[in-house]
């Protein structure tokens, strides 16, 4: 059984001291230490009117992420930790800090380049992580639901 996808609320909470007390009582609702899960730290940033105007850029968001990391690799050493990514420019912001995530999510709202959907299905993540030159693995998300896919 997969584990589920936790979607961190990074943007309202106050501080990294509330968000990481947030990630503290998920970890003690999912039974402690031990639990998996898979940890999204907000979504869709790179959007002006998702972002703006506490992450007004990746780096921004990224360095604003550490001490979460931080708390949550602490609460639930054995979660898998996303940032929010995307093709272009908003990713490579976040080349500075890649050692500290596991992935970067990529929402695929869209139909994606023709050459994308002229490969076979299991194919495409592959090709998008590498197209984009993700330095991570690849947490896919869309109304199909969420995978993980590694850049191999």
């Amino acid at each position: 059984m997969p584990a589920i996808i936790w979607n961190v609320n990074v943007y309202s909470t106050p501080d990294a001291n509330a968000t990481c007390r947030l990630i503290a009582n998920l970890a003690h609702e999912l039974g402690g230490t031990g639990a998996e899960a898979w940890l999204e730290l907000g979504n869709e940033f790179y959007d002006a009117s998702q972002g703006q105007p506490r992450f007004p850029d990746s780096h921004v968001y990224a360095a604003a992420m550490l001490p979460i990391v931080h708390c949550a690799r602490a609460a639930l050493p054995k979660a898998r930790i996303a940032v929010v990514g995307r093709l272009g420019p908003w990713s490579a912001g976040l080349k500075p800090f890649v050692a500290s995530f596991d992935a970067i999510t990529y929402h695929d709202y869209a139909p994606s380049l023709p050459e994308v959907h002229a490969l076979p299905l299991a194919q495409q993540p592959s090709y998008v992580a590498a197209y984009s030159k993700a330095a991570l693995e690849l947490l896919v998300t869309d109304s199909a639901g969420a995978r993980w896919y590694s850049r191999a």
